[in-house]
């Protein structure tokens, strides 16, 4: 069915800046309530499939749509030193491929007080925070009864302020011409309860492929790009704004406001916010250009105020695509395109990550690496825009994540021609100066080649997606994504990890300090005491302007904000 407009979408160019208002949307198809602890636990191994990351018009001839000519210019690559300011507390391994409807995982986690939910393609499981399992594995087509549809891409995340896990998951129907989209809103904060279920309506003909889900103060945004069924067509990016309020009163008939497909936009990134904003901000690349992104802020209220997005075109530096990673005894895996995989909110400041081509400082050869971009969502202003490499890796499917005093972490696949595909993490202090990154830490070392039996010929899928979250309890990050298990070629697993920040540490002065070449403040300071900071405290009062802050200027602040995020 198709959503009917009631207010037609109107659109004034300011020059780099647009303005536009949504289409009030029929209400989302009601459902039911589902009890987790009521459903079934998975039994037997799933049929085994894959769907092909569906590309957009960049990835059709990625060298033809550059600019004929021109020379484009990458953004810098951090050459990885110093350990991280996060380290490993506890984990265990999640969902695997004897789970999973088949090839990628798709890891997505969130984190409540007292639980840790994961979702793959194309089951959800349950654990405390110990990693006991207490739900599941419980399949996704039994929670959301999608019965003919071959479904995929599940998301899931906890939002603090609210006190409520969201779940989308994405489903495709060929025979009937079919797309769906369904959401679930928990009914408490605890995940082994009650939800309701939703589905957003489509229009026939058309696939919501590759959602995002993010949340602000007041609303929770779905996006999607949508293809033709037959997914021969990329036909935009597109998103759903449902009122918060509504779904944590359970109402059965949430508003909604729909912003339309567009073909300019690609992989429309909703930002998972961390502290109060009526603003939900976004980021997409361009579908016909590398040298931009399009940065969004989504206010009002389906249902109470009109709700208009402002999108901003920001300049960046070239966005190739990456080359595929290299791995020990086994074909190269699937590293993706350049569209951004996960993005955060905290104290008016946007991270993404993504991931794009660089050649790392003593290499030879371009490599798949990590990006991370930073924007200031004031301006907006890119504030940081680098790649992160390491000599002979390829580093794939980045997701990041920031704790209470602005301080990064984030977590990637890694591999080479010498190791197979393990799990890492890496991070940087807000105070750092700019384009710079920890070393990578291992997490979970692969124990054999890749090699998937079903996956299209010369696409070794992985991914499409990891995940990085903050603990609403103590402040401190959870990490989850992929690396290569046993004993088959196709037996992929995932890892959860609980990261705790790092304790400073003390070392003896010398006669002058580190300065910093960068514009900004050096994260060094001048002390005429014997012994210095060198892995700075918690800036509690610094919020926007935290790099403002040096070491030992909220000395009462030696301990991580326990409140954790959006509270």
């Amino acid at each position: 069915m198709l959503c009917q407009p009631a207010l037609a979408v109107e659109r004034e160019e300011k020059g780099l800046n647009s303005l536009a208002a949504g289409m009030e949307a029929i209400f989302p198809e009601f459902l039911g309530e589902v009890r987790v602890s009521e459903l079934p636990v998975l039994s037997g191994l799933p049929q085994k499939r894959v769907l092909p990351l569906l590309r957009s018009k960049k990835g059709a001839a990625e060298l033809a749509d550059k600019p004929p000519g021109e020379v484009l210019v990458p953004p810098p690559v951090v050459t990885p030193s110093g350990p991280p300011p996060w380290v490993f507390q506890k984990g265990w391994q999640g969902l695997s491929f004897a789970q999973a409807s088949g090839s990628p995982p798709d890891v997505s986690i969130g984190v409540g007080p007292s639980h840790v939910v994961e979702t793959i393609n194309t089951t959800m499981a349950i654990w405390d925070k110990n990693g006991n399992l207490v739900a599941g594995p419980i399949s996704l087509d039994t929670f959301f009864n999608t019965g003919s549809f071959f479904i995929a891409d599940p998301k899931v995340v906890y939002d603090a302020e609210s006190g409520r896990f969201f779940l989308v998951l994405i489903g495709l129907d060929q025979v009937a011409n079919l797309g769906r989209a369904w959401f679930a809103t928990s009914n408490s904060a605890d995940p082994t309860g009650t939800w309701t279920t939703f589905v957003l309506v489509t229009e026939t003909g058309t696939f919501p492929d590759y959602p995002g889900l993010g949340f602000c103060s007041d609303k929770v945004l779905v996006t999607a790009n949508q293809f033709t069924v037959d997914l021969s067509a990329f036909t935009g990016a597109e998103y759903w704004v449902l009122n918060k309020a509504d779904l944590v009163a359970g109402s059965t008939t949430p508003a909604v406001t729909f912003f339309p497909p567009r073909t300019q936009f690609f992989t429309i990134q909703p930002a998972e916010s961390q502290t109060p904003t009526t603003t939900q901000y976004m980021i997409a690349v361009d579908n016909f250009v590398f040298t931009q992104n399009h940065f969004f802020a989504v206010t009002g209220v389906p249902g109470v105020t009109p709700v208009v997005e402002a999108i901003t075109v920001l300049p960046i530096a070239d966005g190739s695509f990456p080359p595929d990673a290299r791995q020990l005894g086994g074909p190269d895996i699937d590293a993706g395109d350049d569209r951004h995989l996960r993005a955060t909110f905290r104290d008016g400041i946007f991270w993404a990550a993504s991931t794009g081509a660089c050649t790392p400082v003593g290499d030879l050869a371009p490599r798949a690496c990590p990006r991370f971009t930073e924007i200031d969502v004031a301006g907006p202003t890119i504030l940081q825009d680098f790649s992160y490499g390491l000599a002979t890796f390829d580093l794939i499917w980045p997701a990041l994540q920031t704790d209470a005093d602005g301080n990064l972490a984030f977590v990637f696949t890694g591999s080479s021609p010498a190791q197979f595909a393990g799990l890492y993490f890496g991070g940087r202090l807000a105070l750092d100066p700019p384009n710079t990154a920890s070393l990578p830490v291992l997490l979970k070392a692969g124990e054999r080649s890749y090699d998937c039996t079903f996956c299209p010929e010369g696409r070794e899928r992985w991914g499409d997606y990891f995940h990085a979250v903050v603990d609403p309890v103590d402040g401190s990050l959870w990490v989850a994504g992929e690396y290569m298990g046993s004993p088959t070629s196709d037996d992929w697993a995932t890892f959860i990890a609980n990261l705790i920040r790092q304790e400073p540490t003390t070392t003896t002065s010398s006669t002058s300090s580190t300065s910093s070449t960068s514009s900004t403040s050096s994260t060094s300071s001048t002390s005429s005491s014997s012994t210095t900071t060198t892995c700075p405290p918690p800036c509690k009062k610094c919020k926007k302007k935290r790099r403002r802050c040096h070491s030992g200027s909220d000395s009462s602040g030696s301990s991580s904000d326990s409140s954790g995020s959006g509270s």
